[in-house]
């Protein structure tokens, strides 16, 4: 999914976090969502942070994101701005 992003123009990503589900997107399409019952191969379901956290923009790798070609030395990233909402909270 990621390795299909076009290099050299601006991008927009995106997640939305709230207490039951993190959704990802690019450009404003759902590129993939993590829930509390989605489980990984190995039947490992993942916990949905509910405390507050940092946020840090970084390039580095993962093995989602595909492999690193031979050679491959340096990369930059350049970010035009960051905007975070924070969303109403609800009455339970």
């Amino acid at each position: 999914m990621i390795k299909q992003i076009i290099i050299n123009r601006w991008h927009t990503f995106a997640i939305d976090w709230a207490p039951e589900r993190y959704i990802f997107y690019i450009d404003g399409v759902e590129m993939w969502r993590v829930t509390q019952n989605t489980a990984d191969g190995a039947g490992n379901k993942p916990g949905i942070c509910q405390n507050p956290l940092h946020i840090i923009l970084s390039i580095e790798g993962a093995e989602w994101a595909g492999r690193l070609p031979v050679g491959f030395t340096y990369d930059e990233m350049r970010v035009d701005y960051v905007r975070v909402y924070d969303s109403p909270k609800f009455a339970e």
